[in-house]
């Protein structure tokens, strides 16, 4: 038979186990995101060392430079929320009842925007 007490003991060792092993997973959670924040800054500053022959080529590569790095921190901020991305790829338009609705209602949109910005230029 176990005493109450050594019952109250082993209850309270299990509870901090558990709240020690979460918080360890948290911290090496946070150390890898800064260690992937920190890598990607390093990598970028190796990176500014490169001689360009045309200034449009140099604003391409620190555009993609900075996207990526953008990626990268939402890429581990999604990870350690145990997040997915949103589906954007399927959207449902208010007017529309079904999915067979939807494709006219959105292609008349996008025919109308077009015609619009034509109508802006000129």
């Amino acid at each position: 038979m176990v005493a109450p007490n050594d019952e109250f003991l082993q209850r309270v060792s299990e509870i901090m186990d558990s709240k020690l092993s979460s918080f360890e997973q948290k911290i090496s959670k946070q150390q890898k995101q800064q260690h992937e924040q920190q890598l990607s800054r390093i990598q970028a500053a190796n990176s500014k060392t490169f001689v360009f022959k045309r200034k449009g080529i140099e604003a391409q590569y620190k555009f993609n430079n900075s996207v990526r790095e953008k990626m990268i921190e939402v890429n581990t901020s999604l990870s350690e929320e145990n997040q997915k991305w949103p589906s954007t790829a399927f959207r449902q338009h208010e007017l529309a009842s079904d999915e067979e609705d939807e494709k006219p209602i959105f292609k008349a949109e996008i025919k109308a925007e077009k015609k619009l910005k034509e109508e802006r230029i000129q």
